[in-house]
């Protein structure tokens, strides 16, 4: 099983969304992981750039990490 962690930030550093989920490795592809484009709060964010960080860990303990920035329009 693959552990999925999306930490979606804003701006200024702050964590606004956590997402987290399990998905079980059938190959090299992962099904599309879907952001309502709401913070953890329920409420709506604005239009603007959002950086984020994914990390994929393994049960045997195997970690890949990535990051980039999305655009909200």
């Amino acid at each position: 099983n693959l552990m999925i962690r999306i930490n979606i930030y804003s701006l200024s550093g702050k964590i606004i969304r956590i997402i987290e989920t399990t998905f079980e490795a059938t190959g090299y592809k992962l099904p599309p992981i879907m952001w309502d484009g709401k913070g953890e709060g329920g409420r709506k964010v604005g239009r603007g750039i959002y950086p984020y960080s994914v990390t994929v860990s393994t049960e045997n303990g195997e970690i890949a990490r990535a990051s980039g920035r999305m655009v909200i329009l």
